[in-house]
């Protein structure tokens, strides 16, 4: 994945989340060296590796989609409310899609890199549908 950094210039995924974790816990960060960061100290010495940037950011991912489920839980009392026009509706929407994209965008990441298969999610899928067919009223197939 590559994106581009404040200057237009294309940088790597690592290098750019490198490069803010740098700036939002720089070693600098306290006011005695004696007392810097351990965390930061840790990072410098070891980045992160590309499985646990992929495991790390994917629960970050999923965590910002859980809260976001919550808010529309907290906000909407149908699906019909969720979906309407209404200005609220609409930016929840938005938010929610954002953060479910983000969600797919490292499922995707994790199938790049051999987690496993589309298909391996689509055989599971298949498996969780029919649980819910059974205890939800979710999947209305006979």
């Amino acid at each position: 994945m590559v994106v581009k950094n404040d200057n237009d210039k294309q940088e790597s995924y690592h290098d750019y989340m490198g490069r803010r974790m740098r700036e939002e816990f720089p070693l600098g960060l306290f006011n005695n060296k004696d007392q810097k960061h351990e965390e930061a100290e840790a990072r410098e010495k070891h980045p992160l590796n590309t499985l646990q940037q992929l495991m790390i950011i994917t629960a970050e991912e999923c965590g910002e989609l859980t809260q976001m489920c919550s808010k529309t839980v907290r906000k909407f009392n149908t699906i019909e409310e969720a979906n309407s026009n209404i200005l609220n509706a609409q930016t929840n929407r938005k938010k929610l899609i954002e953060e479910a994209g983000d969600v797919y965008c490292m499922l995707k990441l994790m199938e790049e890199h051999g987690m496993f298969t589309m298909a391996d999610l689509e055989d599971r899928a298949r498996v969780k549908r029919n649980k819910l067919k059974r205890w939800s009223n979710l999947v209305n197939e006979t």
